[in-house]
């Protein structure tokens, strides 16, 4: 971890805690950096109230915290009309006695000193599977459209407000985990009342909320990386509820899915960078260090779901067509061509459900994804023919596909 990283992880664990760090040392900090930083990984608005009372006046700066004050309060006009939105469709999912749990950050905001400044992008919502349909009535009732279905979730979009995900499912197929699917039942089975956006609603309990956030965060990491905002989210969980949880059954939970290594590992990056305690039943499991800073530096270049660079996102795209030896270096690369052209069905994402489906239809489906990858708009035409060549010595490919195989995520 550099310095640049190390003074942003105690920006943030200030910001998380609401405390004063004016006597953090700030000489030569790199102000437009850290602003760079903060909007990869979606945490502006949680260190500008610290940034804005930490940052020397001078013209530059002025010209950037004035930008960075904007962004904010947009932000937080939209956080607000989103929270009210969402409010007025519990309303009506109540009385229609539809069965939902509110998930992420609807919940999670309130753990936060300003709610306003965590950010949402959508809103997520659990609903019993047998009530889906009347659900989505609702929202197309309330002038949301639908934007796609696949086995997790349906996005709907609006033109006036934020997203939102029904889902099906809380965790997504490609976390290959024996008994994940028992997760399902207990959610609903542990499930309380709480207050959500001003309104009456059903909220994971304390344990299967960490639960949720680890293996949110085990699927991104798996299929495109996480960032900084998806472990402030946990830090604020566990220093709000650490009294209140029983450690020992999401040690017994973390275990049965086989992800107690990974889940370790995010104990301690929060102890080291956000400064939380780590939970007693993890304190005595040994992860070596250069694991920790690979995790850590993952983090770091992934940005908000992944989505920091291009690079980062084409190498996490092929990963999972690629050979490779017990040392991480690429094998044949004709094989790792065609089976990224080409790949088995169980290998297509969710937006080729048809085909797992059909089996008939996996040709279409390559036509499609091909015809897709050609036309996406986030890939320049370079980094789009750097797709088919899989480059073998890559130092951040080599050190991804060890973490994944090491964090038994592959």
């Amino acid at each position: 971890m550099n310095k640049h990283q190390k003074f942003f992880s105690s920006l943030l664990s200030a910001a998380l805690r609401n405390i004063d760090i004016k006597n953090i040392g700030i000489k030569d900090v790199d102000w437009e950096g850290i602003y760079k930083e903060a909007i990869a990984h979606q945490v502006h608005t949680i260190i500008y109230p610290l940034v804005r009372a930490l940052i020397p006046k001078d013209p530059i700066n002025d010209i950037l915290i004035s930008k960075w004050k904007k962004e904010v309060l947009l932000s937080g006009m939209t956080q607000i009309q989103h929270v009210e939105q969402i409010g007025r469709l519990f309303i009506e999912f109540n009385k229609e006695e539809i069965p939902f749990i509110a998930l992420k950050g609807l919940i999670l905001r309130e753990l936060y000193p300003n709610p306003e400044m965590r950010t949402m992008g959508d809103g997520d919502i659990l609903i019993e599977k047998n009530h889906m349909r009347e659900a989505e009535k609702i929202l197309l009732s309330n002038g949301y459209k639908k934007l796609s279905d696949d086995t997790k979730h349906i996005h709907f979009v609006h033109k006036n407000h934020l997203s939102i995900e029904l889902h099906h499912h809380l965790i997504n197929k490609r976390l290959n985990k024996e008994k994940i699917s028992e997760f399902e039942d207990r959610v609903w089975k542990n499930a309380r009342i709480g207050v959500v956006c001003s309104k009456p609603a059903h909220i994971l309990s304390n344990e299967d909320q960490i639960l949720h956030l680890c293996l949110h965060m085990a699927v991104h990491l798996s299929s495109s990386g996480f960032g900084l905002r998806q472990l402030c989210d946990l830090s604020v969980e566990i220093e709000s509820k650490k009294n209140e949880i029983d450690w020992n059954d999401v040690f017994q939970e973390t275990n049965k899915y086989g992800i107690t290594t990974f889940v370790t590992s995010l104990f301690i990056i929060c102890n080291k960078l956000l400064k939380n305690d780590i939970p007693r039943p993890y304190q005595g499991i040994y992860i070596d260090e250069p694991y920790i800073e690979c995790l850590i530096e993952d983090i770091f270049s992934a940005g908000n779901f992944g989505r920091k660079l291009n690079g980062r996102k084409i190498f996490v795209i092929q990963q999972p067509y690629l050979k490779y030896n017990d040392s991480g270096y690429l094998e044949n690369s004709l094989y790792s061509i065609i089976h990224m052209l080409f790949p088995s069905r169980n290998k297509l994402g969710e937006r080729y459900a048809y085909a797992k489906k059909y089996p008939f239809l996996v040709f279409a489906a390559w036509v499609h994804r091909i015809i897709l990858g050609i036309f996406r708009k986030d890939f320049n035409m370079s980094e789009k023919k750097s797709f088919l060549i899989p480059n073998s010595t890559s130092s951040v490919l080599i050190q991804y596909i060890k973490l994944l195989h090491w964090m038994d995520l592959k």
